[in-house]
């Protein structure tokens, strides 16, 4: 029983697991946005530390996430593609 336990807990986590890669990935203003989400899956949480990110346009993927470190002053300048709607934010 224990065993059978053991096998239906791997079961459930591996699939968690593939629905929320739950990646987070650090940026800063020197880094290229979009190059980073390019590089990784859908569903990837970015933050972006404090600064000035210039001439950015970014196109999230499917689940996307952008966040700033509480607190944090962050100016980004360029557009944003809303996935939702692919209407330019800036």
């Amino acid at each position: 029983m224990n065993r059978t336990f053991r096998a239906i807990a791997l079961a459930v986590l591996a699939i968690v697991w593939q629905r929320c890669p739950c990646a987070v990935v650090e940026l800063d203003s020197t880094d290229d946005i979009q190059d980073s989400v390019n590089a990784h899956d859908p569903g990837t949480e970015f933050r972006l530390t404090p600064g000035v990110y210039r001439l950015q346009s970014v196109i999230p993927r499917e689940g996307d996430t952008f966040r700033g470190d509480d607190g944090a002053n962050i100016f980004v300048s360029g557009s944003v593609k809303n996935s939702s709607n692919n209407r330019p934010h800036v």
